[in-house]
C-alpha cells in the first residue's frame, strides 16, 4: 500500500533489504527513509539490524524524514536513545490508533483525526526517544 501510494504520488523509491546484505542507501542521495516491520527485535546483536540503527542515525543527523512501521518504529526509538523491551501483552489482531496533536501538525498524518484500525502484531513496544511526541 506505500508503493502504491508513492507510485500514486509520481515519488520515486527504491526497496532495500538489509537483511540480504543490499548494500546501505547514500543518505545524500535520498529524500527520505521508511522502515517496515518483521519478526525479529531492533534489540537483536544482528548485523542487519545494527546497519540500519547506524542508517536512522545517519539519516537523523541529515535532518531527512523518517517513517516506522512496526518494528521500523522500534528501531527508529532505539537509534535515538529510547528502550525497547517485551510489552506486558502480545498485540495480535485489529485495534484502534489514535492520533495525538502533534501527529495533527505532521505533513503525514494531516486530515487525520479519527481513530484508525490497523492490524498489530507484535510483543513489543518502546519508549519515546527524547524530544519526541
Amino acid at each position: 500500500m506505500i508503493a502504491d501510494s508513492l507510485e500514486q504520488h509520481a515519488i520515486a523509491f527504491e526497496y532495500v533489504d538489509l537483511y540480504r546484505a543490499a548494500a546501505c542507501p547514500d543518505t545524500s542521495a535520498i529524500d527520505g527513509l521508511i522502515f517496515m516491520g518483521g519478526p525479529m527485535s531492533a534489540n537483536d546483536d544482528l548485523p542487519y539490524i545494527r546497519r540500519e540503527l547506524e542508517l536512522i542515525g545517519e539519516a537523523v543527523s541529515r535532518g531527512l524524514p523518517i517513517l516506522g512501521i512496526c518494528l521500523g518504529s522500534q528501531l527508529i526509538a532505539k537509534a535515538l536513545g529510547a528502550s525497547v523491551y517485551p510489552n506486558s501483552v502480545s498485540e495480535i489482531g485489529w485495534y484502534p490508533v489514535h492520533w495525538t496533536t502533534a501527529a495533527a501538525r505532521d505533513r503525514l498524518h494531516q486530515g487525520l483525526s479519527a481513530p484508525e484500525t490497523v492490524f498489530h502484531w507484535h510483543g513489543e513496544t518502546f519508549d519515546l526517544p527524547p524530544g519526541a511526541e
